[in-house]
């Protein structure tokens, strides 16, 4: 049989270059190792190049080769991040694309942890990530930006609400005083002693950081940020009454708005990871769902480790 024409090389009918070409929606299970641990995560995978103008077509059998190729590879050396093995597919595809100069490869999905209760054994904890790795060539050499978003849920008790069920609270308290034997400065003392009703909100934080290397940056430090930035943590799908009672206490001696939590957010991300290079651009975005209201609440951050660092010493006013 004659050897097949490559038709992928034939010159385009149109010169037009393309940014991005290749395949998405690949299901994978990759086996992550960290430190003493190992888990399991399925995602889906997107895998794309560019093509020049005067190329007709990829070469796309190479792209799912190439992802097949680095799961292979970590069968015998495990990966001990998301971030290594798309870089890895990242690298690999311009590889095999000699004509491509771009690449980038995604993972998104949801990841189980397995986590220990306050109150004795364990749950399931499950989060929402997206790893992306973009590679360049410049002769030679290959250049991988990584970046790591990650979501978590939480919750948020609202402080406006709370402000105003307290001044009714000690308006009503006033009107009884004397038959209570109150002064006005026990009521005062008995108002910040008591959790007072406000309407709660489901929370989700998000955090997305450009790394310039793998493993720069602990996932589940991230998640530490992002939950510890609203008013309390959910610890657990299955909560008894006792742990029920102490979810809601906890969220209402610590009421935030929306915005208190992105700034929360941001300080402690700066305070984590300062060490990171001043160009690292990173996104924080705090949503609450609603309880009371038609619709959710929204804060987003867009900057740099270099901007919010003068943001965050830069004198008020």
């Amino acid at each position: 049989m004659d050897k097949l024409r490559d038709i992928q090389n034939t010159i385009a009918e149109y010169n037009v270059a393309i940014n991005k070409v290749g395949i998405q929606n690949v299901v994978k299970r990759i086996r992550l190792k960290k430190d003493s641990s190992s888990y399991d995560f399925s995602g889906r995978l997107s895998a794309f190049i560019d093509l020049p103008r005067e190329k007709r077509g990829i070469h796309m059998s190479r792209n799912p080769e190439s992802i097949e190729e680095v799961l292979n590879e970590f069968q015998f050396k495990k990966a001990t991040s998301f971030e290594m093995f798309v870089k890895g597919v990242a690298e690999t595809l311009l590889k095999k694309h000699e004509y491509s100069s771009n690449s980038e490869v995604a993972l998104k999905g949801t990841l189980i942890l397995e986590m220990a209760q306050d109150y004795g054994g364990t749950y399931q904890k499950s989060l929402d990530i997206m790893v992306r790795a973009a590679s360049s060539r410049s002769t030679q050499d290959l250049k991988t930006t990584i970046t790591l978003r990650v979501s978590s849920l939480g919750m948020n008790s609202c402080p406006c609400a709370q402000e105003m069920i307290r001044d009714y609270s000690k308006d009503i308290l006033l009107k009884r005083a004397e038959n209570l034997n109150l002064s006005e400065e026990t009521i005062d003392s008995i108002l910040q002693l008591v959790p007072l009703a406000t309407h709660s909100q489901r929370g989700r934080g998000t955090i997305e950081i450009e790394e310039l290397k793998e493993n720069s940056i602990d996932l589940l430090e991230l998640i530490d940020i992002i939950e510890g930035s609203m008013s309390a943590r959910i610890s657990a799908d299955v909560l008894k009454r006792p742990e029920e009672g102490k979810l809601v206490r906890l969220a209402h001696f610590n009421p935030k708005f929306v915005e208190d939590s992105l700034r929360h957010m941001a300080f402690h991300l700066i305070r984590k990871f300062k060490h990171l290079p001043d160009d690292t651009r990173i996104c924080l975005q705090m949503e609450n769902m609603e309880s009371i209201h038609s619709y959710d609440a929204v804060a987003t951050k867009i900057t740099t480790i270099k901007e919010l660092k003068e943001e965050l010493l830069a004198p008020n006013g």
